[in-house]
């Protein structure tokens, strides 16, 4: 009976959750005989049900509820708004009621039969207005007949979570083992057949572990499912009309993901009804519709979920925003002179900071987009804003897939290894830097970068083990707290990063408050996963982030600033340590394998839809058995663009000006010292220009096509996009334009008169010619023409002329 019962409240929430939608626009189009259908068999079947399994109060609503919707499924009339509300009381109710006996506790049951009674009420009253002769929409049953003979749902399987949960955490073991078996395979040498072997094991490991990764996801559909009732229900309540539009229901994000952003986004929706749109009159004063428009959109883009929720509100009023953090101390008037307005606008994720005019029954209670902020970056996600001042507020929140997987870095305190959420680090330096200046203030530790001052936490003293003794500076990173201000957490060094399978780990482990859960990296050994957030409201950090306005410490940083500069240090595919100037250094990203292309001795990087030059190919060897990305420095000078495949990105440091220029060579301007350690310094000018030379030059010997007339539809919808595709650049000209010395004209057989211009494929400034015609078999034996559908013949001849120029 206990697994009957448990089966009957599972199938109840679900059906409550997807029916409140239904409840909602049925009140918008009460004709609807489908929904109201839909619902009426809610009722009835949940009144069935409860009469076997002895649910007296579950038996005593919906049937009351039945009652009602089948008078007016046959009576010809349609619900009243006040009869849904009731309606939708009635339902609550029984969704508290499942809660009660999910969890074993009581509810009382006093306000029963006032739901009750206020339903048929509402119903008497409808039936009355109507015998008075109000006319009503006719409701032809065909509705309902075509509802009923929808197509039969798919069929699915009730698993508990802790399985799948299980089946997760096997194939992570899976995977772990996977990469002990490729270290030991590494150590005995390259075997062909042992290698390939591996390599099938691979693949069928990964397409098990996508497959059941799978299974932990939603669709957005159940993140989305509350707010239809929630906008109708505050709308009311607030005296404003709201068009609501929901678009991505159908994309898919890790169950937990979708439970996790649950609050963040009913805080964003609730805002922007309350102190985002404004009321009938205010919309007609501003010469708007009086119906405002909240849209909510989800798509996925990459690795991650992106959901959009658009108004057409007021927008956010940036020097209110402004002088309220000034008011609250959020910032000084200093501070606010420097900031850009996008900056500024950020401001209202600062904490106690509201936009609301008055504290009211939904907000202003100064407690709201600082928290919001914080639960997003917890689970590695971004939030930003665009506000039009007048014209309404758009919010974007990037979320990752699942929290199954995320990319972390893997850092030693102590003598002990843990992880961190690369989304929580904004920078890493080393206390060594010249940039970094770390001092004690009555009793705490700062640490000043930049003209920055930050608080600061030895990550020993946080979980209480002794500061281990070895050589080298420490390394100091800027991570995020859950306020949103960065602070500096110092360990005794970051040692690499990887994709971080997480696990929960133990209560008695959660409850320290500084931890996130639990990992196993790829050397097999737990690892547990810090929570950055958690580590400063446990060591009570006093979160600021002041500039320091000393004359002399500004001084001094401009010294060092003029003797050295930031740079970026990286392990090369080959194995050289080497560093490049940070200004260059686009950003840092992980490509696929698959996406780094080498074609003619040129290595290019699939980057969306774009072909990025690159200044080396990779070799295979060069690539880790079973590794499917490469790390790539983007780099740009501001008109060309560039990705630099590179072993492993190390670490920011200052590189001295002052080099030995003596060992320079090819892309290396010269040696340098850091920490003891000779780097090679990359000329950002011999790389650029290596990579533009070899453009050039391949430009140059590349083979342009030339099409004689541009207006013929075969020209332009087939031949060229065949030859574009072929990798030749193609141009057009008119009949009496002569073409340029080493251009190939491409002309149908019926234009040859008209041409003049020798056959020949010369490389002496000769012009080639191919005559396409139009039919398969040629006109004579002295016909040399090529038909214009021969694929193969046609790149031959023109790679045939291609192979004469370079040869040349």
């Amino acid at each position: 009976m206990d697994e009957l019962l448990s089966e009957f409240v599972a199938e109840t929430q679900e059906s409550l959750e997807a029916l409140t939608n239904v409840v909602v626009a049925l009140e918008a189009d009460p004709s609807d005989r489908a929904r109201l259908d839909q619902l009426f068999r809610f009722f009835h079947t949940v009144k069935g049900s409860c009469g076997f399994l002895n649910l007296p109060r579950f038996e005593r609503l919906s049937h009351a509820a039945e009652d009602v919707l089948s008078d007016y499924r046959t009576g010809g009339a349609v619900p009243d708004p006040a009869t849904i509300s009731a309606v939708l009381a009635v339902m609550d109710r029984i969704g508290e009621l499942c809660v009660a006996v999910d969890s074993g506790d009581s509810l009382p049951d006093r306000n029963d039969e006032h739901l009750i009674a206020t339903l048929r009420h509402c119903h008497e009253v409808a039936r009355a207005t109507r015998e008075e002769g109000k006319a009503r929409a006719d409701m032809s049953p065909a509705g309902g007949d075509a509802a009923s003979r929808a197509a039969p749902a798919s069929r699915t399987v009730r698993l508990p979570l802790v399985l799948i949960d299980q089946l997760m955490n096997g194939v992570s073991d899976m995977v772990l083992a996977r990469n002990e078996l490729a270290r030991k395979l590494r150590a005995q040498g390259r075997q062909p057949e042992t290698d390939a072997a591996f390599e099938r094991l691979s693949a069928c490991i990964a397409d098990m572990r996508d497959t059941i990764s799978k299974t932990r996801m939603q669709r957005v559909d159940r993140l989305f499912m509350a707010i239809p009732r929630m906008v109708r229900d505050l709308s009311r309540e607030l005296g404003k009309t709201i068009a609501l539009g929901i678009e991505g229901g159908d994309v898919e994000m890790d169950r937990e993901m979708v439970e996790m952003v649950i609050d963040p986004l009913t805080h964003i929706v609730r805002n922007s009804i309350d102190h985002g749109i404004e009321t009938p009159a205010e919309r007609r004063a501003a010469g708007k519709p009086e119906a405002g428009s909240l849209r909510l959109s989800a798509y996925q883009s990459g690795s991650q979920i992106v959901i959009e929720v658009v108004d057409d509100g007021r927008g956010i009023d940036v020097d209110a925003v402004v002088a309220k953090a000034l008011a609250a101390g959020a910032v000084s008037e200093r501070d606010v002179a420097r900031l850009s307005e996008q900056e500024k606008l950020d401001l209202v994720f600062a904490p106690g900071i509201t936009t609301a005019r008055q504290v009211t029954a939904v907000s202003g209670r100064g407690v709201g987009m600082d928290i919001v902020r914080a639960n997003i970056e917890r689970i590695g996600g971004v939030i930003s804003l665009t506000s039009e001042p007048g014209r309404g507020l758009a919010i974007s929140i990037r979320v990752p897939l699942t929290l199954t997987i995320i990319p972390g870095l893997v850092l030693n305190a102590g003598g002990l290894n843990f992880a961190i959420p690369r989304s929580a680090v904004i920078e890493i330096l080393h206390d060594s830097n010249p940039a970094v200046s770390v001092a004690r203030l009555g009793g705490a530790l700062t640490a000043t970068i930049r003209d920055t001052r930050y608080s600061m936490i030895d990550l020993e003293e946080v979980i209480g083990v002794p500061m281990a003794q070895r050589p080298g500076p420490r390394s100091l990173m800027l991570v995020r707290s859950a306020s949103g201000i960065p602070y500096i957490l110092a360990v005794s060094q970051v040692e690499n990063h990887e994709e971080l399978v997480i696990r929960p780990a133990a209560p008695v482990v959660m409850a320290a408050g500084i931890y996130a859960g639990m990992t196993l990296p790829d050397n097999g050994q737990p690892m547990l996963l810090l929570d950055a957030g958690g580590i400063a409201q446990v060591a009570r950090l006093p979160l600021v982030a002041e500039t320091v306005d000393a004359g002399a410490a500004r001084e001094d940083a401009a010294d060092r600033r003029a003797a050295s500069y930031p740079s970026l240090r990286f392990i090369e595919l080959t194995g050289e340590e080497r560093a490049i100037r940070l200004s260059l250094v686009e950003r840092v990203e992980d490509v696929p394998v698959e996406q780094v292309l080498t074609s003619g001795g040129h290595c290019r990087v699939r980057i969306g839809d774009r072909l990025v030059p690159s200044p080396h190919p990779v070799r295979a060897d060069q690539v880790p058995p079973g590794a499917r990305v490469v790390t790539c420095l983007r780099i740009r000078d501001g008109v060309r663009e560039l990705c630099y495949p590179v072993h492993a990105v190390v670490d920011i440091s200052e590189v001295p000006v002052e080099m030995d220029l003596s060992a320079r060579y090819g892309i290396v301007a010269g040696l340098v010292l850091i920490d003891g350690r000779q780097v090679e310094v990359v000329d950002g000018f011999a790389l650029m220009a290596a990579v533009d030379g070899a453009a050039a030059e391949e430009a140059a010997r590349q083979v342009r096509c030339v099409i004689a007339d541009a207006d013929d539809m075969w020209n332009r919808e087939i031949l060229a996009p065949l030859l574009m595709q072929a990798g030749y650049d193609v141009r057009w000209r008119r009949q009496d334009e002569p073409a340029d010395e080493g251009d190939v004209l491409l002309v149908t057989a019926g234009e040859q008169d008209a041409v003049a211009a020798p056959d020949g494929n010369g490389p002496d400034g000769e012009k080639a010619v191919i005559r396409l015609r139009a039919h398969a078999a040629p006109a004579g034996p002295a016909d040399t023409s090529i038909y214009r559908y021969d694929r193969e013949a046609l790149l031959g001849a023109l790679s045939s002329f291609d192979g004469e120029r370079r040869r040349a």
